[in-house]
């Protein structure tokens, strides 16, 4: 699996799930951020 760096939320543990699949996948590579009510939750 590839491997994420990074922070975020134990409810979110989705997101650098499924960007670790895409990049395994053959992506080359990516970064996520996601932000609710203006607050950090993702940033992989």
């Amino acid at each position: 699996m590839a491997e994420i760096q990074g922070s975020y939320d134990d409810l979110f543990t989705a997101v650098p799930s499924a960007l670790a699949a895409l990049l395994d996948a053959g992506d080359l590579g990516a970064s996520v951020a996601v932000f609710v009510d203006g607050e950090p939750v993702v940033d992989v």
